[in-house]
């Protein structure tokens, strides 16, 4: 049977890498080739200002735009648009709200009963709200249970005793590869 010679057992041509790379380096620059105007990437491509005009200093994001397209005529997925926009550049932060701290909410048969409604219109904050529970202890449902401590005197003692139990002689003679043949001839 024939082996089949690997990848790196195969001979390569020799090559000329300097009388390449030269090659290479001297190309003309290749003939232009005439620019389509009935595809949708010349298309995005002739509102690309307006377009990141509208991210970038609008906030408009890649799905609205994609949607205005869309209401144009121009059918396109926001990823497409993005990958043809390229980068956007650094847009604006939006300012974040920040968000108050909020009361707890009261029970909800508190809240639903006819007091609560009346009392609310009146009712003032309390100066000190309560301070909320603390949260509850993690409960690890792992079965690891650590050992009690040893003190290094005992730890050395139970060393030195499987030392020993390893190097006395087993009670019966270990059966040999050439014992377990003779019994099954």
């Amino acid at each position: 049977m024939l082996k089949k010679p690997s990848r790196k057992a195969t001979a390569r041509p020799s090559v000329d890498i300097e009388r390449l790379a030269h090659k290479l380096a001297n190309l003309p620059d290749a003939p232009a080739l005439p620019q389509r105007t009935d595809t949708q990437r010349y298309l995005i491509e002739q509102l690309r200002d307006p377009l990141l005009r509208a991210a970038t200093q609008h906030g408009y994001s890649v799905q609205r735009l994609a949607d205005l397209l869309r209401e144009e005529g121009i059918t396109i997925h926001p990823s497409t648009l993005r990958r043809y926009l390229g980068p956007l550049g650094h847009r604006p932060a939006r300012q974040r709200r920040s968000t108050p701290v909020s009361e707890p909410h009261a029970a909800v048969s508190e809240s639903r009963s006819p007091d609560a409604f009346q009392g609310s219109a009146t009712a003032s904050k309390p100066e000190n709200p309560p301070t909320p529970p603390f949260p509850p202890a993690i409960h690890l449902s792992s079965r690891f249970t650590p050992k009690p401590e040893v003190s290094y005197d005992e730890l050395i003692r139970q060393g030195e005793a499987r030392h020993k139990q390893r190097d006395e002689p087993a009670s019966e003679p270990a059966l040999r590869f050439s014992d377990k043949n003779a019994h099954h001839e």
